[in-house]
C-alpha cells in the first residue's frame, strides 16, 4: 500500500532544512500504478452477455414482471444490491430504474423498509 505522503519534509542529505525531496525515486511510478488500477473495471463482464444493461432495460424487465403477475401487488422487491447483482449493473443504475418505476406508479418505496409493488 502506498502512503499518502510521497514527499519527505527533510532533505535526507544531512544538510539541514533544504527543499523537500521525494522519499523514494520510484514514487511516481507507484502512484501511476495505483491510478491505472483504479481505472480498471470493477467487475469483469460476464461471458455470454452481449452488452451491459441500462436503466430502461432494468426498469422494463421489472415492469414486465409486474404486468405478467410474477410480482404481485404488495410484493417486496429484492434489495438494490441484490437487483444490481441479478442484472449485473451498478447500484446507481438500479436506483434510477426504481425511480422510473416509481414515476410510472408501479412501485413505491418505504424509507428503511424497502420497495414494494404498488396496489394499483
Amino acid at each position: 500500500m502506498i502512503g499518502l505522503s510521497a514527499v519527505s519534509t527533510s532533505s535526507g542529505s544531512g544538510l539541514g532544512n533544504g527543499p523537500a525531496t521525494p522519499c523514494r525515486p520510484d514514487y511516481l511510478k507507484e502512484a501511476m500504478e495505483v491510478v491505472d488500477h483504479m481505472a480498471q473495471p470493477k467487475r469483469p463482464a460476464r461471458a455470454g452477455s452481449p452488452r451491459r444493461r441500462g436503466v430502461r432495460d432494468v426498469a422494463d424487465d421489472i415492469a414486465e414482471q409486474i404486468r405478467s403477475g410474477r410480482l404481485t401487488a404488495g410484493a417486496k422487491l429484492p434489495t438494490y444490491f441484490a437487483l444490481a447483482e441479478m442484472y449485473d449493473v451498478s447500484l446507481s443504475t438500479v436506483q434510477r430504474a426504481i425511480g422510473l418505476l416509481n414515476a410510472r406508479g408501479l412501485v413505491r418505496g418505504i424509507r428503511g423498509d424497502g420497495v414494494y409493488v404498488s396496489d394499483s
